[in-house]
């Protein structure tokens, strides 16, 4: 499958209540480009996981449902699988 992983980082991006990407807890969820490493999103041809960092006080179903309506433009009926990493409260 040839996905664009700044692509789907980029539409991540316009989600709201995303603060970023992250590469899960073992470093894994990322994708090697010619151009570098995309932090955050890993895709192969059976699914994308995605690590996303939100606001304490972002709700983890609205988030989800939004970031893959995103995905789905671009990758349609391919699985996305969520690792949450949320941001301390102020």
């Amino acid at each position: 499958m040839s996905l664009d992983a700044r692509n789907v980082a980029d539409r991540i991006g316009t989600c709201p209540d995303v603060s970023g990407l992250h590469s899960g807890p073992l470093g894994t969820i990322v994708t090697p480009t010619e151009a570098g490493p995309v932090i955050g999103i890993r895709i192969n041809s059976s699914m994308i996981v995605l690590g996303i960092v939100v606001g304490p006080g972002a709700d983890a179903a609205d988030v989800a449902a939004g970031v893959r309506a995103r995905v789905s433009d671009v990758a349609p009926g391919l699985p996305v699988s969520l690792s949450f990493r949320k941001l301390p409260a102020a």
